[in-house]
């Protein structure tokens, strides 16, 4: 393995382990065997030596997703594929592949693009991703033939940015654990697949156009006074309500709810 290739591993390695902003040039250096030198010598900064990691890591995902959907299609006869196949394809080397360390690692470089976007990462995308977006568009076009390309590139953003979001999570505060109460975890990635693909392909074969919601004057004023004087908050399960007050002499029987027997028909 040559010098650089050592680097780039060690990179990725420490990157996906620590984040691109903890892990330090000198951390590099040690896990790869290598001196300051060499690094500065092929890669001339840290910044330089992340784009080189993510060049490499955006390659070796995008071909990935075009190979997966490239034998479907041939195993098919060139039949149109299922949406749920297709959303699979492109999801599966962010979560599944390799456990998911790359494609997690991808994931955060991309995110961290969309608050601080830089021109090099920029080109990058557009480099492997372009290709990869027009060829699953295509897929999705032969499988959901009622829809035009306006709807069918919408939707692609939005699979896009569902998988993107949902798979950031992983390990990193898991909040949908938290709300569920453990019953949704975003640690399960068999189960964080199989809910995102189920959720993605409704969305992606969903009709063309629908009645479009509006929002009168008249509604919006009814809800910022209604938030402006809030009603009293619901009372949890499991607490013992308060005794009600009744009206002199009224008098309220119980309602008895008579136990099943074996009699009972």
């Amino acid at each position: 393995m040559t010098t650089r290739n050592r680097i780039l591993l060690a990179a990725e390695r420490l990157f996906a382990e620590k984040g691109v902003e903890n892990a330090t040039l000198k951390m590099v250096t040690q896990e790869a065997g290598v001196n300051l030198a060499a690094v500065n010598y092929h890669f001339g900064s840290k910044e330089e030596l992340a784009f080189a990691v993510f060049d490499d890591l955006a390659d070796r995902i995008s071909r990935r997703r075009l190979a997966l959907l490239a034998e479907r299609k041939l195993v098919a006869g060139g039949k149109p594929l299922g949406v749920e196949e297709i959303v699979f394809f492109f999801m599966e080397p962010y979560v599944l592949h390799e456990g998911g360390r790359d494609g997690a690692l991808l994931i955060n470089m991309i995110l961290h693009q969309r608050v601080a976007p830089t021109k090099t990462v920029d080109q990058i995308i557009k480099k492997y991703f372009d290709k990869v977006a027009l060829r699953f568009v295509e897929a999705f076009a032969e499988a959901i033939p009622h829809l035009d390309k306006k709807a069918l590139f919408w939707r692609y953003y939005f699979m896009e940015s569902s998988i993107l979001f949902g798979a950031s999570e992983r390990g990193q505060g898991n909040r949908l654990s938290f709300i569920s109460g453990g019953h949704a975890d975003l640690s399960d990635s068999d189960e964080l697949v199989h809910q995102l693909t189920m959720f993605i392909a409704g969305g992606m074969a969903a009709p063309k156009d629908s009645q479009r919601i509006r929002l009168t004057s008249k509604f919006v004023s009814s809800a910022v006074a209604r938030s402006n004087h809030p009603q009293p908050r619901p009372k949890i399960a499991g607490t013992k309500p308060a005794a009600s007050k009744k009206p002199k002499g009224e008098q309220i029987e119980p309602v008895a709810i008579p136990k099943r027997t074996s009699r009972s028909r």
